[in-house]
């Protein structure tokens, strides 16, 4: 199987709020305008948090599975996927045909060009 997690921060963020200054293990997300980094992390939409808490009037940082933990503030979702391996060709051709999200799209090389025409016609092809 292939486990996929989606996260979502603050679903319900008006009966929920986010605490800022909490001692608990907390999850927030970086502004995107302070995150320079690769042009491929853009085109696959990237996001970047961090798990932090404050023990003893320090801040550190925290294992993100504390966050989700039972008496931590819980004001984040984390959802977790397990796709049989053998829907592989599945999910591959959602992603490649609605989405438009395969190895050339995202990584945008010669390597990647030919990954994606190999996948196209070799495995996901209609009989």
């Amino acid at each position: 199987k292939v486990s996929l997690c989606a996260y979502c921060e603050m679903p319900n963020v008006r009966d929920h709020p986010k605490p800022f200054s909490s001692d608990e293990p907390t999850i927030y997300t970086l502004p995107e305008q302070y995150v320079p980094t690769h042009q491929r992390h853009y085109l696959q939409r990237c996001k970047y948090t961090l798990c932090y808490e404050n023990k003893e009037k320090e801040w550190r940082f925290a294992p993100y599975a504390k966050a989700f933990s039972p008496g931590g503030p819980n004001v984040d979702v984390l959802w977790k996927y397990d796709i049989p391996s053998t829907e592989r060709l599945t999910v591959l051709r959602f992603l490649n045909d609605d989405y438009n999200m395969n190895a050339f799209s995202l990584f945008q090389s010669e390597e990647s060009l030919m990954e994606t025409m190999a996948l196209r016609e070799l495995d996901l092809r209609q009989p």
